[in-house]
């Protein structure tokens, strides 16, 4: 697992300058309605300026489990993060390492989510309407509160850093 991935990447020497800095991971942004959208020539390129070196993330909104396989098939990604509003179902027909983010800014189904299928879970801050990416800080301190056992000191989290 790792603990420190840059997202929204969309240029290979920004790719490669990140991981020489320590990043474990590389996030690649497949949603077209993202202002860092990438097109999938240049995820290749991408993909492969830190090949062997880190891992790779596809981040995907409400995408087809077939397109998301097709597309990291095709590039070699073994990673995605699930960033929109993905019913379980489609979750589980995805056969790769998969993150889903959660919007903070949203009231969780505590049960639904602890059983969403999926490997790591993202505390995404949320706001403005949009899937992410928008700069803003999580409030940490009330995450307790509102995802208990996933969050807080109480659960299984206890004692660890926010990644």
């Amino acid at each position: 697992m790792f603990r420190i991935k840059i997202c929204g990447v969309t240029r290979p020497e920004d790719a490669a300058h990140a991981v020489a800095c320590g990043a474990e991971a590389i996030g690649i942004n497949f949603f077209p309605g993202s202002p860092r959208f990438v097109p999938a020539d240049r995820a290749r390129e991408i993909v492969e300026a830190v090949a062997d070196r880190a891992e790779v993330v596809g981040v995907f909104v409400n995408e087809a489990p077939e397109t998301i396989l097709a597309l990291c098939g095709r590039l070699g990604i073994r990673r995605v993060q699930l960033h929109g509003d993905e019913p379980p179902g489609d979750a589980s027909r995805i056969p790769l390492w998969r993150i889903k983010a959660v919007h903070a800014d949203r009231t969780a189904d505590l049960p639904a989510l602890l059983a969403y299928p999926c490997e790591a879970f993202l505390l995404d801050a949320g706001g403005g309407g949009i899937y992410g990416g928008t700069g803003r800080e999580l409030a940490w301190g009330e995450l307790g509160d509102r995802l208990p056992g996933i969050a807080d000191a109480r659960g299984p989290g206890a004692g660890r850093k926010p990644w």
